[in-house]
């Protein structure tokens, strides 16, 4: 039976004893700035759309883009064994829905609510790059789900 050698220390260094080396990966992240649009202020819904984004690594490694708002996930663009990788607007025209909130209610005057939109990269081994924006909406309107029969309608 052979002899057996059991090595403890990081890989790069067991690398090393073969005259191997191991190369990081790098990872770029390109993002246009997020923003609100109202798409039923009637109803308190608004849309956050991104123009673009694209997610370049050194090696065939990446893995996905991700976008979340307020925190959970709402749009993965996933590769295999690839580069790069893209999103643009047209892949999802009428953008993520969110609610728009009633004016002041982010804190801002003239404004409604503030939404933490948070873009991803993410390569096979590694941590993922995070690009964070917040993205104010504009209020929805004042008569929510008015019938014309409310007290002062006119109808």
């Amino acid at each position: 039976m052979a002899p057996r050698t059991l090595l403890i220390g990081p890989v790069s260094a067991a690398l090393a004893l073969f005259c191997v080396t191991a190369q990081s990966t790098t990872l770029s992240l390109n993002v246009s700035n997020p923003y609100c649009l109202t798409s039923q202020p009637e109803r308190n819904r608004c849309t956050i759309n991104v123009r673009s984004i694209s997610a370049v690594a050194s090696d065939s490694s990446l893995s996905r883009i991700e976008v979340a708002i307020d925190g959970k996930v709402r749009l993965v663009e996933t590769t295999f064994f690839e580069n790069s990788t893209y999103f643009n607007r047209t892949m999802v025209p009428d953008g993520l829905s969110v609610l728009c909130g009633f004016e002041g209610q982010g804190g801002a005057t003239g404004f409604g609510l503030i939404h933490a939109v948070g873009i991803s990269a993410f390569v096979s081994g590694s941590s993922p790059i995070v690009d964070v924006a917040n993205v104010t909406c504009p209020p929805a309107s004042d008569h929510i789900f008015g019938d014309g029969f409310e007290p002062g309608g006119a109808g």
